[in-house]
C-alpha cells in the first residue's frame, strides 16, 4: 500500500507549497508590519480630486480638474499649487510617530487629545473612497499633533508638517501668479502703453516682430520678456466682485489703460488672455491696479514689473545676423567677385564640393561658429527704396548657410564698401531691412578654401651621411 503513503505526500507537499505562496509568501515583513502601524493613510498625489478643509482660520474647498487645482469656496480662485503639492506630498503617506490605542476596559478620552471636538479636519476625497482626518491639540512636546481617522479608536502623533500647511489664511491659498502660464505654448505677446507698444509672433519655433514693424526678434529678449510675464507677481488681492464704477476710479477702463498685455496660445482652445494695468493703488505709487480679462478680481502689482515689459520694439530686433545652431549647419558658400568655394559635410566629415577633398573639420566649424556670433552694427533702414546707396544694387559678396531643419538656406548679401566710408551693408533674407555689418566681416569675406586645408607636413631636412673617420697617416720611415 505504498502508492497511498507517496499519495497523501505529495497532497500535502502540494498544499504546503500552495500556503507558503499565498500566504506567507504575501505577508508582510516585520519591518514593513511596523511600518503599516505607523501609517496614518497613504494617497499618491495623483489620484486626490478633491480637498475640504475645516479650520477656523480658513474654511476652504479645492477640486482639480485636468491636473488644475482651484478654490471652488468660499469663492471660486486659482489655487497655489505650491502649497497644494506640500499637503498631497504629506499624505503620500501620513506617517505617525507614535499611536494611542483605544481598548473596552480603557477608552481614549478624545477630549484630552483636543480631538473633541477636532480643532480641525481635512477631508479628502479620490474616485474610491473619502477619507477624514481630524486634527487635534499640539502635543506637550511640540512640534507635533494628534490626529485621528474619522471614526477610527486610534489616536496618532504626526510631525507638524501636514497641519501646518493646512493651517493657513485663505488667501495663502490662493495663487499669487498673476499670469501662471505655460510660456512653451504661448505664440503671441502684444504690450501696449502710452510710450511703448508691439507684437511678437512665434512662427516654426522662432520670434518675430510683426508690430510695429516686421523684423526677426532677439530670441534672448523674448525669453527674458516671457519669463518676466510668468513672473508677474499679485501683491494683494484688492476686489474679488468690484463695481463698474470702480474700473474708472482704479484706470481699468479700456482703452486708456496704463498697460495693456494680450497673451495668445498654439492651443486652439485656450482663449488669449488680457491683461489690463492701470492707475498706481490707493497708499502706494509703486503698484497698480491690474486684471485679468477671465478672472473677476482686481489685483495688486508692482509697477516696476509692468515697466520691464514696455521696451523699445528697436530693442527687440535681432542683431543676430545668422540665426543657426553650429552642429546643424550642413554646406556653405561663398560668392565674390574674387572666389567662389562651396563645402559640405557628407559622411561625418567637411569636403568640398566639387572634388570631395577632406577639410580640416575644427577649421570649418570655427568658420561656422564666427559666423553664428557676428552681430550686426545697427539697422540702417526699413523697407529702403535706392538699396544703390548702400552698395547692394547689386550685392558685391553673398555667403550663404544650409542647415538640417530647411531646405533652403540662410542667406547674407553684402555691399560694396560705400564712397568715403569703410561701412559695409548688408541684407539678411526674409528680414526687410538694410543692415550695417561690422569691420569683421571683411576677413570673413577673403576667407579662402585653402584655408580650411589640412596643411602639410613641414619636410625634414635632408641630413648628410655622417662623414668617414680620417685614414690613419702612415708610419715614419725608419732612420737608416
Amino acid at each position: 500500500m505504498r502508492w497511498k503513503t507517496t499519495v497523501v505526500l505529495l497532497v500535502t507537499t502540494v498544499a504546503i507549497g500552495v500556503y507558503v505562496s499565498q500566504v506567507e509568501l504575501k505577508r508582510p515583513t516585520q519591518e514593513r508590519q511596523v511600518q503599516l502601524q505607523r501609517q496614518v493613510l497613504q494617497i499618491p498625489s495623483d489620484q486626490a480630486t478633491a480637498l475640504m478643509v475645516k479650520f477656523p482660520e480658513a474654511p476652504v474647498t479645492l477640486a482639480r480638474t485636468h491636473d488644475i487645482w482651484r478654490l471652488t469656496a468660499p469663492l471660486s480662485a486659482r489655487a497655489e499649487n505650491t502649497l497644494v503639492r506640500r499637503i498631497l506630498s504629506a499624505l503620500d503617506p501620513l506617517m505617525a510617530q507614535g499611536a494611542l490605542e483605544s481598548t473596552p476596559d480603557k477608552p481614549l478620552k478624545l477630549a484630552e487629545f483636543g480631538l473633541e471636538p477636532p480643532a480641525g479636519v481635512l477631508i479628502v476625497t479620490t474616485p474610491t473612497q473619502t477619507v477624514e482626518l481630524q486634527f487635534g491639540a499640539q502635543t506637550v512636546i511640540g512640534k507635533s499633533y494628534y490626529v485621528k481617522r474619522g471614526d477610527a479608536a486610534t489616536v496618532f502623533i504626526i510631525p507638524s508638517e501636514l497641519y501646518d500647511a493646512l493651517h493657513q489664511s485663505i488667501e495663502l491659498y490662493r495663487s499669487h501668479e498673476l499670469l501662471d502660464v505655460n510660456t512653451a505654448s504661448v505664440n503671441t505677446l502684444t504690450v501696449a502703453s502710452a510710450t511703448s507698444s508691439y507684437t511678437l509672433t512665434k512662427h516654426d519655433q522662432t520670434w518675430q516682430l510683426t508690430a510695429p514693424f516686421a523684423d526677426a526678434a532677439d530670441s534672448a529678449m523674448v525669453s527674458t520678456l516671457l519669463s518676466r510675464v510668468r513672473q508677474l507677481y499679485i501683491e494683494r488681492f484688492i476686489s474679488d466682485s468690484p463695481q463698474s464704477a470702480q474700473f474708472s476710479e482704479w484706470g481699468l477702463d479700456a482703452p486708456a489703460p496704463f498697460a495693456k498685455i494680450t497673451i495668445g496660445f498654439s492651443e486652439s482652445d485656450h482663449p488669449p488672455i488680457e491683461l489690463l494695468v492701470g492707475n498706481p493703488t490707493s497708499g502706494s505709487a509703486a503698484h497698480c491696479y491690474a486684471k485679468r480679462s477671465d478672472e473677476p478680481s482686481v489685483y495688486s502689482v508692482a509697477k516696476t514689473d509692468i515697466q520691464e515689459l514696455l521696451k523699445d520694439p528697436q530693442e527687440l530686433r535681432s542683431h543676430t545676423v545668422f540665426e543657426i545652431f553650429a552642429n546643424e549647419v550642413t554646406k556653405l558658400r561663398l560668392t565674390s567677385p574674387q572666389q567662389t568655394w562651396t563645402v559640405e559635410f557628407k559622411d561625418g566629415k567637411w569636403v568640398t564640393a566639387n572634388d570631395s577633398a577632406a577639410l580640416e573639420a575644427s577649421k570649418v566649424e570655427a568658420f561656422v561658429w564666427r559666423l553664428r556670433d557676428t552681430k550686426l552694427t545697427r539697422v540702417a533702414e526699413d523697407h529702403p527704396k535706392n538699396l544703390k546707396s548702400y552698395g547692394l544694387e547689386p550685392a558685391h559678396d553673398t555667403i550663404e548657410v544650409w542647415v538640417k531643419t530647411s531646405a533652403d538656406p540662410k542667406r547674407l548679401s553684402v555691399g560694396s564698401v560705400v564712397p568715403q566710408q569703410t561701412t559695409r551693408y548688408g541684407l539678411i533674407a526674409g528680414r526687410p531691412a538694410v543692415v550695417e555689418l561690422p569691420e569683421t566681416m571683411t576677413a570673413i569675406l577673403t576667407t579662402t578654401l585653402d584655408s580650411f586645408k589640412t596643411a602639410p607636413a613641414a619636410a625634414s631636412p635632408t641630413t648628410s651621411p655622417p662623414a668617414s673617420p680620417p685614414t690613419p697617416s702612415s708610419a715614419p720611415a725608419s732612420a737608416n
